[in-house]
């Protein structure tokens, strides 16, 4: 039995079913790629959430050094090389290298006691310790026992400081037998870094050295004085004592500057810093520069900003020509790109590698260990040519570290596509591609170095400052506490001994420009000094300083560092030479 003719659909209802299937398959269609952006959105978000939990775990939890061992059981995907002549390196010396591979953990040995010499010019107070008289009898009954040697423990006794007053006494003189007062006259005395203060100038050194290189907050400073005088004095005291000696020393922080500027290159850093408004009871975010000169100008000069943008270091840097070592901050780029060729960009490798590490905490990815052995590669060869001549890093470098850097571009080239770009590696790849041109010029001259770590250190004194004291008073303040660590952390820059130094600085520096003594004059342009005034100055910079007074180097300090540093090298070597083997 055949249907109707009317129960048929007609074409034109057909395709306006068609039409509607369409749609909705389209709209379906549409849905579907809608959640997928979505999923993959969410899925980057947590692959980002996960990398920031690991790097917080491992910034928490983790060890705090970037140091890279290559796995002996996880070898790499392109295996690297060795470096010609590491085996003859002078700081992996074949004697701290082990025959074999250490299988199990190694047995820590105890270190010697270290007896300790004590200097001739001390003092020694003798306490004596006799038996009493009824333990004198000798038990066979025969008499009293006698001494026939001593047992003698040294140790030393460090008491409170003391403190005295000074009287600087002027005397008036006036002739016994004309009474005119015109010809009355008082005797002069020498400038005084604190002329109408009531601290003397060895209690503004000893302030200076306790604040700026032991980092005591000035709460701290009050007690210390009341231990040895006795007496209390306000913080405004020892603050205003602080402030007007770093403008009597200001002439010396502007010697310090036009040295800086005679540098082949500058390392430059920079860190934040708190600084109170008064009237508000917040603190607002200032920032401390820090340069570092290079091996010509061992100086450190510090400045303080409001902000972090280029107008200060274009203050600082003027018409200086030479390269800038940094770690790429914008700031530093304009100020490049504007320079018109006076100022040559260098990249830091210590960046770069951080960057690596922290990909290596995040990523199984095998470019995560093979990048940080490359660039491993190229401090194993500056730890050998440290000691050489700047001709001859240079001949190695050309030789030894242009072939690596060729190789590790052609790596992270063919890698980098393959990441997702958010990624920790993708962001390390990516650091040291955006500056490959300035990564690699330190390897076109010897006296450039790998990395900006000397400016890094520059700045970690300002670190612990300031998480003693929290903030500065004023801007006036900060400005006085960059002129205390540019001159402090000079001095420790040259292996001097602070204390002494600052003594000296602050009796001849009020006696060779007393035009500084005055807040109204503190800011005086260095260049209306005279010839003799900059002449008596630079007598005074640290490391000149030091030649005419080698008594008040530091060596101890610098030993313990040079043994710590040769610890290192030699645990160093025997970690590879594990990984060889």
């Amino acid at each position: 039995m055949s249907m109707p003719e009317d129960s048929q659909p007609t074409n034109e209802q057909l395709q306006t079913q068609l039409l509607e299937l369409s749609q909705r398959l389209e709209h379906r269609d549409l849905l579907v790629a809608e959640l997928q952006a979505v999923n993959a959105k969410l899925h980057e978000q947590l692959t980002t959430a996960a990398e920031q939990i690991a790097l917080l775990k491992k910034a928490l939890f983790g060890r705090r050094s970037e140091r890279f061992t290559q796995s002996p059981h996880q070898p790499l995907l392109f295996p690297i090389e060795p470096i010609a002549g590491d085996e003859q390196s002078p700081s992996a010396p074949a004697e701290a290298a082990p025959s074999e591979p250490e299988t199990g953990p190694r047995r820590r040995r105890r270190p010697k006691r270290k007896r300790f010499e004590f200097p001739q010019f001390l003092a020694v107070t003798r306490i004596e310790h006799p038996l009493p008289p009824d333990q004198l009898a000798c038990p066979c009954g025969c008499g009293d026992r006698v001494v026939i040697g001593e047992e003698i423990h040294k140790q030393l006794e460090v008491i409170a400081p003391s403190a005295r007053v000074l009287e600087q006494v002027r005397f008036t003189y006036a002739c016994p037998h004309c009474r005119q007062g015109a010809h009355v006259t008082t005797s002069p005395k020498p400038a005084n870094i604190n002329e109408k203060g009531v601290l003397a100038p060895k209690t503004i050194g000893f302030l200076g050295q306790a604040k700026f290189e032991r980092h005591l907050p000035v709460y701290r400073l009050q007690e210390e004085i009341q231990a040895a005088s006795g007496m209390w004095f306000s913080r405004s005291v020892l603050c205003g004592a602080l402030i007007r000696a770093a403008l009597g020393l200001r002439p010396l922080r502007d010697l310090i500057q036009g040295q800086l500027l005679r540098s082949f290159y500058l390392r430059i850093d920079e860190t934040t810093a708190r600084v109170l408004r008064p009237g508000t009871g917040k603190t607002a975010l200032v920032y401390l520069w820090v340069y570092v000169g290079d091996a010509d100008f061992p100086y450190r000069l510090f400045d303080y900003q409001l902000e972090r943008s280029r107008a200060g270091p274009r203050e600082i840097l003027g018409d200086y020509r030479g390269g800038i070592l940094s770690d790429g901050h914008s700031a530093y780029s304009s100020l490049i790109a504007e320079s018109q060729g006076k100022l040559v960009d260098l990249g830091c490798w210590a960046h770069a590698r951080r960057r690596f590490d922290e990909a290596l905490a995040v990523t199984n990815h095998a470019f995560a260990p093979e990048g940080l052995a490359w660039v491993r590669q190229l401090y194993d060869i500056e730890d050998r040519i440290k000691p050489a001549s700047f001709a001859q890093r240079l001949q190695v470098r050309q030789q030894e570290s242009r072939p690596i850097l060729d190789q590790l571009h052609q790596r992270m080239v063919e890698i980098r596509p393959t990441l997702r770009p958010s990624s920790k590696l993708a962001e390390a790849i990516q650091y040291p591609l955006n500056r490959w041109e300035s990564m690699c010029r330190f390897v076109t001259d010897g006296r450039y170095a790998i990395d900006n770590n000397e400016a890094e250190r520059g700045v970690r004194p300002s670190v612990i400052g300031r998480k003693n004291y929290l903030f500065f008073g004023s801007d006036r303040g900060g400005e006085a506490a960059a002129i205390w660590y540019t001159i402090v952390n000079s001095a420790r820059f040259n292996n001097l001994k602070v204390l002494p130094y600052l003594y000296d600085l602050l009796e001849r520096v009020p006696q060779i420009v007393p035009e500084y003594l005055t807040t109204g004059d503190a800011t005086r342009p260095f260049d209306c000094l005279r010839p003799d005034q900059v002449t008596a100055l630079e007598q005074l910079l640290p490391d000149r300083w030091l030649q005419a007074h080698p008594e008040h180097r530091s060596d101890d300090r610098q030993r313990e560092l040079e043994d710590a540093n040769d610890a290192r090298r030699r645990n160093r070597a025997r970690r590879r030479a594990a990984v060889k083997a």
